[in-house]
């Protein structure tokens, strides 16, 4: 019973599928499954994004997401940690950062940030912010190690 319910809606979802489907989204699909490196893989679902259209939702913030997403925070937290590296502030830094590991900070690592492209790629305000984190931890990083250096 259950399974005939899943193989029923399976069979209507291919149908609308094929109603609904571009010629072109098909064969981007297709070269999807296809891909022989992670390179071409991306490639080609960056183009069904763009040919479907869902590139625009990477770029804003200003949508639904915006109910689920602490936005303004976010972009506060980067323009911190690029202060404290302009100002070559470690003390800052450290202060910023520690605002960062709390789990799923902002609520950008959600699953549904992933999953909403082919491609995997989150709105460009996470990859900035990810971005933003890396580079300063490098840089406190090597500023750690200058002055580990100095005093030897």
């Amino acid at each position: 019973s259950e399974l005939t319910i899943y193989i029923t809606v399976r069979l209507f979802i291919r149908c609308i599928e094929l109603i609904f489907t571009t010629t072109k989204h098909e064969s981007l699909r297709k070269e999807l499954m296809k891909a022989k490196s992670y390179d071409e893989w991306l490639s080609t679902a960056r183009q069904l994004d763009c040919s479907m259209g869902r590139d625009s939702w990477r770029e804003t913030t200003n949508d639904n997401s915006v109910y689920r997403y602490n936005w303004n925070f976010i972009n506060e937290v980067i323009s911190d940690l690029q202060d404290a590296r302009g100002e070559d502030n470690t003390m800052s830094a450290f202060f910023v950062l520690g605002q960062c590991i709390r789990k799923n900070v902002g609520g950008v690592m959600s699953e549904d940030m992933f999953s909403e492209l082919y491609s995997g790629e989150p709105k460009a305000t996470v990859s900035i912010f990810l971005e933003e984190v890396a580079c300063t931890l490098k840089w406190l990083t090597e500023k750690v190690a200058l002055s580990s250096a100095d005093r030897i």
